[in-house]
């Protein structure tokens, strides 16, 4: 098989997260027979770049995703999700409405999903309209055991002679939603209180070193230094240190979060100091939750990864962060999935069902393009302030009624019960219209109050452009039940939807 990974940017690409993740999978599967490579969601053009068997999207949040996911199943391709950040079960926090939105409408798009932790996919699974879920744990790299024997008595040697002792935490500093990284790192500081004498580095992004962080870090009761991130110099300083300190907070988005980071800390022959949620109880024996405990071990020499007990951390690092397990787990998800009948013949440009981009309070002009590359087309709704040519529009008349304009190319597509109500407009813009007129239908209630859509304002985008984005996806809908909407309104989850009788 032939697996793309449909990314966010290029600079997705270059990533931690990647290179941990796909990178190692990558090289598993070729043993299985199958290529995983990347490609951005940018560089999708036209179906002439469906040239893969599979597509599993990865952290594209964007109604992007939806109308390719549609066309590439269409195109007669596999397409699932990759997750590994919960950012959809805190339902209390209105930021993150749109991600929620978004796992909807990939949940009645995709064909299957695969996830990062057991506890993610308990955690996801109500989400996912009981499709195929697999679980893939982040790989692990090749571990060299004789060297790393070779680090772990160099270390035990170091420190039981009484040599300074060299404490290392390093990862992604922040969030845009959530209080990680540098924020756990000061809140557990204090545990490394009895560590006297030893020197604490600090590994993490630029971005995380705001003025409030580096406030934060103040309180660390060791002297510190900071330094930029980047995938040497963390394997440089790991094998330059003796602990790894993790500390890990309570909240739902970090409790679904890998092993990774304790395994890559041992894999370079640090002991690992835990505290908090314990994130890392999957391997057990080899994580410290005392720090009292971790302080006299290391100077007696009987530390909990040591020569003695690496054959036992070799087996867990297999049964937990096998490549080869995971790219077989990905496989066999995927074969799960019935290979999709191309919806048309391969000369044609044309795709069946239609799908179509729902601008509302937040137009994306990189979206309007994008669905009429691919056949679909644009609709203006009618809290859009964009005035682009749209082939279908829903515009706010004098006195606040709704009326609904479709290009001519697109009348048979309108539902029957509404043939009767086409009648000629004439010309918007560079298009000719025909007009459904809604009066005495089903819809007409919903075309009433729609004054409040006029001029915007801050306070009528967050009062009144929810109902009024749901109430558009309800016209929509009716008026074209062979289409699958796609709505970029991101208030558009918190819409109460008013199904119009039929």
């Amino acid at each position: 098989m032939r697996i793309c990974i449909v990314t966010p940017s290029e600079e997705f690409g270059a990533s931690a997260g990647v290179r941990i993740r796909y990178d190692r999978l990558a090289l598993a599967a070729l043993e299985l027979g199958h290529k995983i490579s990347l490609q951005p969601i940018t560089t999708f053009q036209d179906r002439g770049d469906f040239v893969h068997d599979v597509y599993i999207f990865a952290k594209t949040y964007t109604p992007n995703a939806c109308v390719l996911a549609l066309r590439m199943i269409q195109h007669g391709c596999r397409v699932g999700v990759d997750i590994f950040d919960d950012y959809f079960t805190q339902t209390a926090d209105v930021r993150l409405l749109r991600f929620r939105q978004w796992a909807a409408e990939m949940a009645e798009i995709a064909q299957f999903f695969l996830c990062s932790t057991p506890r993610l996919a308990a955690a996801i699974t109500p989400l996912l309209k009981a499709k195929p879920l697999g679980v893939i744990s982040d790989p692990s790299e090749i571990i060299d055991q004789q060297f790393l024997d070779q680090v772990l008595r160099r270390n035990s040697a170091h420190l039981v002679a009484g040599g300074p002792l060299r404490i290392m935490w390093f990862g992604i500093g922040d969030n845009p939603f959530f209080p990680v990284g540098i924020r756990d790192l000061a809140a557990f500081g204090g545990l490394l209180q009895g560590f006297e004498g030893a020197q604490l580095r600090i590994l993490t992004n630029a971005r995380a070193l705001t003025a409030a962080g580096l406030a934060a870090l103040r309180r660390l009761p060791l002297p510190y230094s900071i330094e930029e991130w980047n995938p040497e110099r963390e394997r440089r300083e790991l094998l330059d240190s003796h602990v790894c300190f993790l500390p890990v907070n309570n909240q739902p988005f970090s409790k679904v979060k890998s092993l990774n980071r304790a395994i890559t800390a041992l894999s370079a022959g640090c002991q690992v100091l835990s505290a908090g949620y314990p994130l890392y109880e999957d391997l057990g024996e080899f994580v410290y939750r005392s720090p009292q405990r971790l302080h006299d071990d290391l100077r007696t020499g009987s530390c909990l990864l040591r020569s003695e007990t690496l054959g036992g951390f070799m087996s867990v690092v297999i049964a937990k962060a096998n490549p080869f397990h995971g790219a077989a787990i990905m496989a066999a998800v995927i074969d799960k999935v019935a290979v999709p009948r191309a919806a048309t013949a391969a000369a044609t440009d044309k795709f069946e069902p239609d799908v179509a981009a729902l601008h509302g309070s937040t137009p994306d002009g990189k979206l309007h393009k994008l669905v009429q590359r691919f056949n679909g087309y644009a609709v203006k709704g009618p809290t859009c302030q964009e005035n682009w040519n749209c082939q279908l529009r829903l515009d706010v008349a004098d006195g606040g009624r709704l009326r609904v304009f479709v290009i001519h190319a697109l009348m048979e597509q309108v539902a029957q019960a509404y043939q009767e109500n086409l009648v000629p407009h004439g010309m918007i813009k560079d298009l000719d219209f025909l007009e459904i007129r809604l009066d005495g239908t089903p819809l007409a209630p919903l075309a009433k109050g729609w004054a409040l859509a006029e001029n915007p304002t801050a306070i009528k985008e967050h009062a009144v452009a929810p109902r009024l984005s749901g109430d558009a996806l309800t016209i929509c809908e009716t008026l074209f039940p062979g289409v699958a909407f796609v709505n970029n309104d991101r208030l558009a989850a918190a819409a109460p939807r008013r199904r119009a009788s039929a």
